[in-house]
Parts: C-alpha cells; structure tokens; sequence
C-alpha cells in the first residue's frame, strides 16, 4: 500500500535564527570535564588549574576561562643582523625552552642556528667547526663542535671558582657557632 500527501503552500516564512558560540568554560566546568574524561584524580585539579594560570595558558575573567592565546598580540621579530649561512635569509633571535637563541628567519625549511657565546677555537677532531659551550638537560656545561651531527667531539668544563665562591663551598653557606662555656 502507497500513501501520497499533497501539500499547497500560499506562503512561505523564514525565520532567522542565530547561533550562539559554545559558552566559556568556568573552573568548576573544567575540572567536571576532567573527571569525565578520566584525567587525573579530585586531589590533582588544583595543582593542574595552578600550574595552567601560572605559566600563563589560561586567563580567569570574571570566573571565565580564557586560553591565553587569544589574548597574545603578535611579537615583533628582531633580527640578527647576521646573514644564515644556509639559504642566505636574515637571522632573527627566537625563544625557546633555554631561553633567547639566534635562528634561520626560514624555519621550518631551514634550521640554521647561529651559536653564541664563548669560543675556544677551532675543534681538534675535524678542524672544520669550532668549540663552544652547550648545555645537557640537567644544565650542566660542556665543551662541543659546531659541526655536531658530522663531529662528535666532547669535552667536560669547570667554571673557575672565585676565592669567595671557594669559601662559600667549603662551608656549603652555613656557619657553625660553637656554644660551649
């Protein structure tokens, strides 16, 4: 069995009909939605809301949340004044995790890094780069090549100690004070 429907239409309306952009997240909000995705435990929310205003990702307004990149206006780049020794664009200084370094301004297809700071000569291992100091993940100093990736050549350094640094080391900065009568 087929049923038809026939319909006459003497008018049509429209109606208008706006969307609203999904509310902000509040930190109540947030935190519900970390405990139904499963992150974390009711004792972790606090420390993770800290550690998310304190590096400076969110922005709390008028109990809204606002992720700091919409608040973020756009850094000039300051350039090097050093041509990149690669494809011959200008060298700008960026921010990375260890702080200011001088780069290619084509990143990502080039990634030329000018290395600064002190030198100590051209390396013995390949003649070809030179020695500078460069820092491990735990901070510590050492000797490297800049040719790196086609040199392996390491060595350790020790920062001159001053007399009062010495001083200070030997007593680790306490003073023991001795009370006997």
């Amino acid at each position: 069995m087929i049923w038809y429907l026939q319909f006459t239409f003497n008018e049509l309306f429209g109606i208008q009909h706006f969307i609203k952009p999904p509310s902000r997240y509040s930190e109540a909000k947030l935190i519900k939605t970390l405990e139904e995705i499963g992150v974390g435990r009711p004792s972790t929310y606090t420390p993770i809301m800290r550690t998310l205003k304190d590096r400076g990702y969110i922005i709390v307004e008028n109990k809204a949340i606002k992720a700091a990149m919409e608040l973020m206006e756009e850094i000039p780049v300051e350039k090097g004044g050093i041509e990149c020794l690669e494809y011959g664009n200008d060298l700008v200084y960026r921010y990375g995790k260890y702080g200011k370094f001088i780069a290619c301004s084509g990143f990502p297809k080039c990634r030329y890094i000018h290395q600064t700071g002190p030198k100590f000569g051209p390396c013995p291992e390949c003649g070809v780069g030179e020695i500078i100091l460069k820092f491990n993940k735990r901070r510590q100093c050492f000797k490297s090549c800049t040719n790196y990736p086609n040199c392996h050549y390491t060595d350790s350094y020790k920062e001159e100690k001053t007399e009062q640094e010495e001083n200070n080391s030997e007593n680790n900065g306490l003073y023991r004070i001795n009370l006997a009568v």
